[in-house]
């Protein structure tokens, strides 16, 4: 046996997973080791055709596809140009994953398990430069120990320390040997706990509270239908108003955002959190108006949001902070609606997953859908690679089940 077929491509998945939260350098030179393996791995033509059938994966080939497409009319340059598709391609490698995953199954728990120590990781140390441990400010000596995010902003590290919490549990329900599974039960109550305060009283990002709620919601609904929706509008009800009343943080962030939305007016631009965004949107909306079929192209955004924003007094910007909105501008109505046929694709093929992948792909999915209104994920190094990894792996969970059930 030679060494290449030794090695478990697993390794690198969850290497790949470990590094995300952390730094993008490490991640993508596993991402490398996993093409390089999935290639040498027998029976990829296979795989791929596989891979292909699947639409979620289809839907996404064909998105970035597109993308590359529009580079023949687009009104950018082509450093712009191939800024975005360098990020976009990142959906190509999606059926090459996929195939990993169909090869070695126990993949997937291993990935959730890196992931989860990142998660840790990223938690225990805000937690310790929130304290001014002295060894830990002087690692991250740019920090302010009064908003502790560690490795990333706010909004990625909130979406890493949801993440973490919903595999967690995940990966509590899916262990056979009993008391790991307690083991598991009780370091996924801690992180809760720690994870709840970190982001209403130390991080408090908006997204992070709608992320800590928002899966356990879409979760009920799935496998309760209309009781367990029922019982999901209950609890967001409840949880609301302790959030709000309870916190001073949360209303004061809440109230925030109420007062920077009705106060925004097109003629005059505000720099807040969401009076930026409406701004963005605004003009990304004139910009898909004067491109309405095609879009502008993948570079153009830049150029395009510059002619509206100077007359406006808006500074530059890159991208709206909304997913479908960014896709518009760059290749017309039809950018959106393949990347909402993705969420709709992937929202349903977690019915066709069992414990503990269903719970962890309802939670991917709750989050990446919510926050790309308000980002524009795929073009997040950590986001849109966990997702693309994730998903591919709750895919090929999915159809080993289904294979299962035939074989039955």
């Amino acid at each position: 046996m030679s060494f290449l077929q030794r090695i478990n491509p697993a390794w690198f998945l969850a290497g790949a997973a470990f590094f995300l939260p952390i730094a993008p350098g490490p991640s993508n030179i596993f991402l490398l080791l996993t093409l390089i393996a999935s290639v040498a791995v027998p029976g990829l033509k296979s795989r791929l055709n596989v891979g292909m059938q699947q639409p979620l994966l289809l839907l996404g080939v064909a998105l970035a596809s597109l993308l590359w497409i529009s580079v023949a009319w687009t009104k950018g340059s082509v450093d712009d140009s191939m800024h975005y598709l360098s990020k976009y391609s990142t959906l190509l490698m999606a059926p090459f994953v996929f195939g990993l995953f169909l090869v070695y199954p126990k993949a997937i728990r291993q990935v959730l398990f890196a992931f989860v120590l990142s998660a840790w990781l990223t938690l225990l140390l805000s937690y310790g430069i929130w304290l001014k441990v002295p060894v830990l400010l002087n690692a991250f000596p740019l920090v302010d120990p009064s908003y502790p995010t560690v490795f990333k902003l706010h909004t990625t590290q909130s979406i890493v320390l949801c993440l973490g919490l919903y595999f967690s549990w995940a990966l509590a329900m899916g262990e056979a040997n009993p008391a790991s599974k307690k083991k598991l039960f009780a370091l996924a109550a801690v992180f809760t706990v720690l994870t709840v305060f970190n982001l209403l009283n130390m991080t408090h990002a908006r997204i992070g509270y709608v992320s800590l709620v928002l899966p356990l919601l879409v979760y009920l609904f799935m496998k309760f239908s209309w009781k367990g929706g029922l019982i999901a509008l209950a609890i967001a009800a409840i949880v609301a108003n302790v959030a709000y009343f309870g916190s001073e943080t949360v209303s004061s962030r809440v109230d925030k955002t109420y007062n920077e939305v009705v106060n925004w007016s097109p003629d005059k631009y505000e720099n807040t959190d969401m009076g930026a965004r409406l701004s963005w949107w605004h003009i990304s909306l004139q910009i898909f108006r004067e491109h309405p079929v095609v879009g502008a192209g993948v570079g153009a955004y830049p150029s395009e949001f510059l002619k509206h924003a100077q007359p406006m007094g808006v500074p530059p910007h890159n991208n709206p902070h909304n997913q479908f909105l960014l896709l518009l501008t760059q290749i017309g109505l039809v950018g959106p609606l393949l990347f909402l046929a993705i969420l709709i694709a992937h929202y349903l093929s977690i019915y066709r997953l069992t414990e503990p992948e269903r719970l962890a792909s309802t939670a991917l999915f709750a989050v990446f859908a919510f926050g790309n209104l308000f980002n524009s994920f795929l073009l997040d190094s950590a986001e849109r690679t966990l997702y693309m990894i994730l998903v591919s792996g709750f895919l090929a969970a999915g159809l080993n089940i289904d294979q299962s059930k035939v074989k039955q």
